[in-house]
């Protein structure tokens, strides 16, 4: 069994990490620049949400550790948010969330 979390590297890019309760060894699954939150699918994807380098706005990404190439992590853009972050939401009704 393992957790994950994000974290920070030394160079500052945040870091998703896996850490396996079992025999304490942690794994860097994702790193990269402004890191927000994330979420696992049952199928294996990481799901993250990052804020953007102009820093007003926020989108999701997805992959699949372990599927990449050597090189840059190749992540599918889910959104293309304007001047949103899923820290700022608000409900979309006076009863809450649709």
């Amino acid at each position: 069994m393992a957790t994950s979390y994000v974290g920070e590297s030394q160079s500052g890019e945040s870091q998703v990490e896996t850490y396996d309760l079992a025999n304490g060894r942690v794994s860097t699954v994702l790193s990269r620049a402004g890191i927000e939150a994330i979420a696992w699918t049952h199928d294996g994807r990481l799901i993250y949400s990052t804020k953007e380098s102009n820093r007003t706005d926020s989108n999701l990404w997805w992959f699949t550790p372990g599927m990449q190439t050597p090189g840059p992590t190749l992540a599918t853009r889910l959104t293309n948010a304007q001047a949103t972050s899923p820290k700022s939401a608000q409900p979309v009704t006076e009863s809450g969330w649709l």
